[in-house]
């Protein structure tokens, strides 16, 4: 296929559905360009050859028994927002019993004391 680029006034003009690059890598989506920001859908939005990339991803856990705790064993990550049965921490130690938790954790505090002198 040739294409005839015709000069005019203002420089050069391409025919109807053709641009003066080719730095769009999906011609079939005008919601894929270069202009266009990255957005959490698991495509390269702005040409720039990786998948959501200037996101931020978050790991969430599923609860499947609905006590608020997530299964440190089952978990996603997403840029998209906590999935429906999915929390942020992974505490429960049996999933599928509400009324079993994981054991607190324990925090041990030390104190220093400085002797200047």
């Amino acid at each position: 296929m040739v294409i005839l680029m015709v000069p005019s006034m203002t420089g050069m003009h391409y025919p109807e559905g053709y641009a003066s690059n080719n730095a769009d890598c999906d011609d079939t989506n005008a919601n894929v360009n270069p202009a266009h920001p990255e957005v959490c859908n698991g495509l390269d939005d702005n040409c720039d050859g990786q998948v959501d990339n200037t996101l931020v991803f978050v790991v969430y856990y599923t609860d499947i028994d609905g006590d608020g705790n997530g299964d440190p064993t089952l978990y996603v990550s997403t840029c998209d927002g906590p999935p429906v049965g999915y929390v942020l921490n992974d505490d429960d130690c049996d999933d599928e019993n509400k009324h079993t938790l994981s054991a607190p954790r324990k925090f041990v505090t030390r104190s220093i004391t400085i002797v200047t002198g």
